[in-house]
C-alpha cells in the first residue's frame, strides 16, 4: 500500500516522500517535488511488484526452498520422522526459490 507524506524543509521547500509497504517486500521510499509524480511512482512500482517485474526487494526470490530447510534443522529440533519427510521434500523442490512454490490445486 503506498503512502504520500508532505515534508516542508528548512529551507521552505516542500517535498513529498512516496512510500510503500507490501507484505513480503521491503519498504521502498522516494522523494519528490511534486504530488502527482509520487502518485505516479507509487502507482507503478506497485504494478511492478504485483506482476512480478520488481522481484529485486523479494525476500522470498532470494532464497531457495533447501536454505529454508537447512536452516530450520539449525534452529528447530525435528523428529526423525518430521526430518525424513522434509528431506524428501528438499529432493524434490529443494532447487526452487521460495516464491515459485505454491500449492497447485486443480
Amino acid at each position: 500500500m503506498g503512502y504520500i507524506r508532505k515534508r516542508i524543509l528548512k529551507d521552505g521547500n516542500i517535498r513529498f516522500q512516496g512510500e510503500i509497504r507490501l507484505r513480503g517486500y521491503k519498504t521502498l521510499t522516494a522523494t519528490f517535488g511534486r504530488k502527482t509524480d509520487a502518485k505516479r511512482w507509487i502507482q507503478r512500482i506497485e504494478s511492478d511488484i504485483r506482476a512480478g517485474r520488481h522481484q529485486i526487494y523479494s525476500e522470498s526470490k532470494r532464497h531457495t526452498f533447501k536454505e529454508a530447510i537447512e536452516r530450520y534443522f539449525k534452529e528447530q529440533k525435528v523428529s526423525v520422522v518430521k526430518r525424513g519427510h522434509l528431506q524428501w521434500w528438499e529432493k524434490e523442490l529443494g532447487n526452487l526459490y521460495l516464491q515459485d512454490i505454491n500449492p497447485n490445486i486443480s
